[in-house]
């Protein structure tokens, strides 16, 4: 037995998962703090609301969001390898 077995009853496995670095979208806050969202099986893109959702962070109402240096709206669709830039009260994750 390792020193660490007992963490893991023998019907439960160790979290193995490990998501591809191509396939997340990263948020970074105006802050410092940056947070990696992969993308489900399946999914080509997500929201910007979906990604924060999914960082578990909340954000002020007047929060910018801004892609590829231009301002978006919360609705609006990221594909993998994308950045969101936020500018404003950010916390969470």
């Amino acid at each position: 037995m390792d020193d660490l077995d007992f963490l893991f009853p023998d019907d439960v496995a160790a979290d193995e998962s490990v998501f591809d670095p191509s396939q997340v979208i990263t948020i970074l806050s105006s802050g410092g703090g940056s947070w990696q969202v992969p993308l489900h099986e399946g999914e080509a893109t997500l929201s910007v609301e979906v990604a924060l959702t999914r960082a578990e962070l909340a954000v002020s109402p007047n929060t910018e969001y801004w892609v590829n240096g231009v301002q978006v709206q919360r609705d609006h669709q990221l594909g993998p390898g994308a950045t969101i830039a936020t500018v404003g009260n950010v916390k969470g994750g």
